[in-house]
């Protein structure tokens, strides 16, 4: 919304000086007031020279002298090679040289997993004595892992809990097949021989994701070869190990580079650390784990709880009612809900 404003005197010593150091008669400026200050921000151009390419041109010289001058008088004039100033070099020319991306993955199936920790001989000894922790992923390893639960399931160890067994199982059994698929096993402190299996599945790029990727490589490629063609004759690819990041880097590595082969996959370096390896921070995550379990397990006045701290700011309906007792009125909220959606469908 704008307002008539009078100028102050030294608003008006403003214009003055601005018509006079431009030579106009009648011209625009923007003045910025702060701080019981006015500052001068802009001066407006002025409707004839709109379209004269000549008035533009000429006014580009006149600038492009005065800035060659003034980089002579400046100290930093020992460092410019006097042979390019001026000059329409590479270097020196405002062109895009370079375009540094960082991608995440296409869009993927929902990520799943289940785990469960045994003692069962047959499971520790997928280990193969490792005391780190080892990965299944070929369908020889997952069998092996299969045939490990099959043998944990008929000849449980006593500590075992035989129903995650036979549902680890179960769902191993029926996502052996399924591309990503795998086995993670963890050696354990406590109990002491332990080993905590993962099983992971799903996280696989959709359709729909492999076609976005190879629209963005498309769109991307059309662009550069639009601002500076010569971009595309070096292209470097970093990508990390896991499957959908490989299947996204293949999908827009094709149409970006214009090669439906397979061979530039060669030019893509797949590095481990391109995740965020929390390896470093285990002993850390496993203690924040326990802690929360606690607060959460703990049931009784908040001011009892071990695991409490006033620095947590709790909402107030958590601090009046307890963490246990939050939790549980939330799962039964939950589970009316999913009830009722269930009952709404079958009605469909």
């Amino acid at each position: 919304m704008r307002f008539v404003t009078a100028l102050t005197a030294e608003e008006r010593e403003y214009a003055r000086a601005v018509s006079k150091a431009f030579g106009q008669r009648v011209c625009g400026f923007d003045i910025l007031r702060t701080h019981g200050k006015s500052m001068v921000m802009d001066v407006n151009g002025w409707s004839f020279v709109k379209g004269n390419d000549a008035y533009y041109d000429h006014t580009a010289r006149i600038l492009d002298a005065r800035f060659q001058e003034a980089l002579r008088r400046r100290w930093f004039a020992r460092f410019v090679d006097p042979d390019t100033v001026g000059r329409a070099t590479y270097e020196s020319r405002w062109v895009l040289k370079g375009v540094f991306s960082v991608c995440r993955h296409a869009d993927r199936t929902p990520k799943q997993k289940t785990k469960c920790v045994l003692q069962s001989p047959d499971v520790v000894a997928l280990l193969d004595g490792s005391a780190s922790e080892v990965t299944l992923r070929s369908p020889a390893e997952l069998s092996r892992a299969l045939d490990a639960l099959d043998a944990a399931q008929q000849s449980p160890h006593a500590d075992d809990p035989l129903a995650r067994i036979v549902h680890v199982r179960d769902v191993l059994a029926r996502k052996i097949a399924m591309p990503g698929t795998k086995v993670q096993l963890k050696p354990q402190r406590s109990p002491c021989g332990s080993v905590q299996l993962i099983l992971k599945w799903g996280g696989e790029c959709t359709h729909a994701g492999i076609v976005q990727s190879q629209d963005l490589g498309e769109n991307m490629r059309k662009d550069l070869l639009l601002i500076n063609r010569s971009l595309l004759d070096d292209v470097r690819m970093y990508s990390s190990a896991e499957r959908r990041v490989l299947s996204t880097v293949a999908a827009y590595g094709a149409s970006f580079l214009d090669d439906s082969s397979a061979s530039f996959m060669d030019r893509v370096s797949v590095r481990a650390d391109m995740l965020d390896d929390s390896t470093d921070a285990k002993d850390e995550m496993e203690v924040a784990k326990q802690q929360l379990r606690g607060f959460f397990d703990f049931s009784g006045p908040l001011a009892d709880n071990p695991y409490s701290s006033p620095a947590m700011q709790l909402p107030p309906e958590l601090a009046e009612q307890g963490p246990h007792e939050f939790l549980h009125e939330m799962y039964d909220i939950i589970a009316r809900l999913i009830a009722r959606m269930e009952r709404n469908f079958a009605r469909l």
